[in-house]
């Protein structure tokens, strides 16, 4: 570890996507991405840390993690942090484990997790901080009842077809969306693999700093809450933009808001490195981290 006495190189970064593909060049480029060819969820982590510590025996490093990948992260950090070796911070962005104890459950039936969710939404259409947001709470009502009800009809319209071509119906899969938009069949049964580690995975708690990037995109997810469950250090930064440009899943990695993310992980992560330097524990403050999208939206000037 870094001491006082000589100064705490930056550390190096490391992100692991949805697919458990490593996507920065700090993770060694040249190897073949792991997919979820292993027996579960620690064997895919166990494989990437051995990939991290070939690449890079020694020194401190940041881990991160972007969708389901913050789930992969979070695991590796849990096998780094075992031998003695844990992650300066670890930054999870916009996921969280299916199975930590609350919220929606994929165990829970549908009807009970719509409900969970209504409820969820309920209580943040009150919240100054989701203003504008969130939708009044009878629009949510509305829009999951009508959703609830086209997802029906396009399973029913699809199975109809296959009785057509004498071919046996089959039940809507809970990530039926994403399987219908990969591009091969390959594709299709790799995410139903990495669907089911992901739900048969239960995090430990985890006592390293945390630090949670969420977008505005469904926060009847509550990942927030999620963590919290088993993570007591972590700091929660709602990435949100704003009302007229909110954020979604797939901001933090394209679009117009990636440089503002940028700034703001870069700006909390100098600050946890300026109190790890200064030889005190890092323990995260409660709260909210300054959400850079909107201060630059706010300091741009309205012609």
């Amino acid at each position: 570890m870094e001491t006082p006495e000589r100064p705490m190189r930056r550390p190096t970064g490391c992100v692991v996507s949805s697919s458990g593909r490593r996507t920065t060049r700090s993770c060694s480029p040249r190897s073949p991405p792991p997919g979820p060819r292993q027996s579960s969820l620690p064997d895919i982590a166990r494989r990437l840390v051995a990939e991290l510590e070939k690449t890079y025996p020694k020194g401190d490093f940041i881990l991160g993690g972007w969708s389901a990948g913050a789930i992969i992260a979070l695991e590796m950090a849990q096998q780094l942090t075992r031998k003695n070796r844990p992650p300066a911070v670890l930054v999870p962005i916009d996921h969280a484990p299916l199975n930590a104890g609350v919220g929606i459950n994929p165990s829970y039936p549908s009807l009970l997790n719509d409900a969970i969710r209504l409820r969820v939404l309920w209580r943040k259409s009150s919240d100054e901080k989701w203003k504008g947001f969130v939708p009044p709470f009878f629009m949510a009502v509305a829009k999951t009842i009508s959703s609830r009800i086209a997802k029906l009809s396009l399973h029913a319209q699809r199975n109809l077809r296959n009785l057509r071509s004498g071919n046996l119906p089959i039940a809507r899969h809970p990530i039926q969306k994403p399987l219908d938009d990969a591009k091969s069949p390959d594709m299709r049964e790799l995410l139903k693999k990495l669907y089911t580690l992901l739900i048969e995975y239960k995090p430990r708690k985890y006592d390293g700093p945390v630090l949670l990037f969420l977008s505005a995109d469904q926060p009847d997810f509550e990942y927030d809450r999620k963590w919290s469950a088993f993570a007591p250090n972590m700091k929660v930064c709602h990435f949100l933009g704003t009302p007229e440009d909110p954020t979604v899943h797939d901001s933090f990695i394209k679009g117009g808001h990636v440089d503002s993310f940028a700034r703001t992980l870069q700006e909390e992560v100098d600050v946890l490195l300026r109190r790890r330097g200064d030889g005190r524990r890092v323990l995260l403050p409660q709260g909210d981290c300054e959400d850079g999208f909107r201060r630059d939206s706010i300091e741009q000037p309205s012609f």
